[in-house]
């Protein structure tokens, strides 16, 4: 085990004693995780860190982060949500723009028609990019890792985060959420390197306008494929359901019918998860096994094996039986 103090990360803003405290966690729920069958089984135990890593503080960012170049072309690849209105920034980039310059003119009338103004946008969409929080994100999730050993957990950018940079206004300001997807693998003995497990951690920034002040944090969650891709139809049934029973609430029958709707829906998103995460869990384990499988593959390929023995292996390994 590895005793060298991991010093806190620059973008955090926590004291050291605390930071020793979530390595030391991140590094028992590694050691536990490597030992699982499963990511489902990984995601259930890497909550418990999750829970204590809900709002770590992060530091201040300044206009010399990233470049206005790097800034455009950042932006233009996301999608961002405002208050539930969609922005592809690729195509649709002046109504983007527009749209924050009223918002901050909504907060501020003073800096209509103003280079402040402009700043301000600006300053907002630095929020917006992954240049920046992307750098933050893989910071600290490098750094809480960093004390794995035997094995080391390998920490790689996972697919890009498809869900939409959300931007929600308030009375006085705006929040800025953005996600990031990593990957923590493992390198098995033969070389192959397998994911245990998938982390997406979120930059939150809260941006008041008058006086202009901002705060930045990060959370972290294990990143449970199953869940999240039934989240949009548990969003559906929520809102469909709530609005059904407020414009019937004075009929009972409708009411109860309604119930027994949703109870219905309940229970079949009860098994479809059920029977969703019961395949993640087989085909983790096939691939394990795959694993393994090449792992003795290479090692029949030892001088004094036939070379009949060795196409035998080979096929049983590459080729699907066909029924």
């Amino acid at each position: 085990e590895c005793n060298t103090t991991v010093t806190v990360p620059s973008v955090l803003c926590l004291p050291q004693d605390v930071w020793n405290l979530l390595v030391e966690d991140a590094t028992e729920c590694w050691n536990k995780c490597t030992k699982l069958d499963s990511e489902v089984e990984a995601v259930r135990v890497f909550k418990s860190l999750s829970e204590n890593f809900r709002c770590a503080p992060l530091g201040p960012k300044t206009d010399n982060d990233v470049l206005t170049s790097q800034l455009m072309k950042d932006i233009k690849r996301e999608t961002i949500l405002i208050d539930h209105e969609r922005f592809v920034a690729g195509t649709e980039f002046d109504s983007l723009y527009s749209k924050l310059a009223e918002i901050v003119v909504s907060q501020n009338e003073e800096l209509q028609g103003t280079r402040a103004l402009e700043h301000s946008i600006q300053r907002i969409l630095r929020a917006c990019s992954r240049t920046v929080f992307g750098y933050d994100s893989y910071e600290v999730i490098s750094a809480l890792m960093s004390k794995t050993r035997d094995p080391v957990a390998l920490v790689t950018p996972g697919a890009m985060d498809q869900s939409p940079i959300r931007i929600d206004t308030s009375s006085d300001g705006l929040t800025v959420n953005a996600h990031n997807v990593f990957k923590i693998n493992q390198e098995l003995e033969n070389g192959t390197v397998v994911t245990v497990l998938t982390i997406r951690l979120t930059v939150s920034e809260l941006i008041t306008f008058k006086p202009w002040e901002s705060t930045r944090w990060l959370s972290m969650q294990p990143y449970d494929k199953v869940d999240d891709s039934l989240s949009a139809l548990v969003k559906f049934r929520d809102e469909f359901f709530d609005k059904l029973a407020r414009q019937c609430v004075e009929d009972e029958s409708t009411l109860e019918i309604i119930s027994s709707a949703r109870e219905a829906l309940d229970k079949a998103l009860r098994l479809t998860t059920s029977a969703v995460k019961r395949m993640t869990h087989d085909e983790y384990a096939r691939g394990k096994e795959d694993a393994f499988r090449a792992s003795r593959l290479l090692e029949s390929s030892k001088p004094g094996l036939s070379m009949t023995s060795q196409q035998a292996e080979k096929r049983r390994f590459f080729l699907p039986n066909i029924i």
